[in-house]
């Protein structure tokens, strides 16, 4: 039985009577493996594609001094901007923590000590 013989319950909307027409269930996978993960990152920090693109643009338009400076004031910067997103969700698993830990007192307050409150 292909997707296109079963009913189509009257409840679902437009987007999915079209999906439904066309063959296709509606889904959204929420899966990710570790080697997916791995790959993903890697593409989005890898110091090797920031170098390869960038290094003819940097000498072409500032020569070696952008280079020998753009790349620790770059790096600076994004520690800053990291340092920021740590600070603005640390509070969130100390929550957690405060939430887990609530029925014994002891951790309760060590983990009250450790987050400042």
């Amino acid at each position: 039985m292909s997707v296109n013989d079963q009913t189509v319950p009257e409840a679902l909307d437009a987007d999915q009577k079209r999906l439904h027409e066309l063959g296709y269930a509606q889904e959204l996978r929420r899966r990710m493996s570790g080697f997916s993960n791995f790959a993903v990152s890697f593409t989005i920090i890898s110091i090797l594609s920031g170098c390869l693109t960038l290094y003819g643009f940097g000498m072409n338009t500032g020569g070696p001094a952008v280079i020998v400076w753009g790349w620790p004031f770059v790096g600076i910067m994004t520690l800053f901007v990291g340092l920021a997103m740590i600070e603005s969700t640390a509070i969130y698993a100390l929550v957690v923590a405060m939430i887990v830990l609530f029925a014994n007192p002891f951790w309760s307050y060590m983990v009250r000590r450790v987050g400042g409150g």
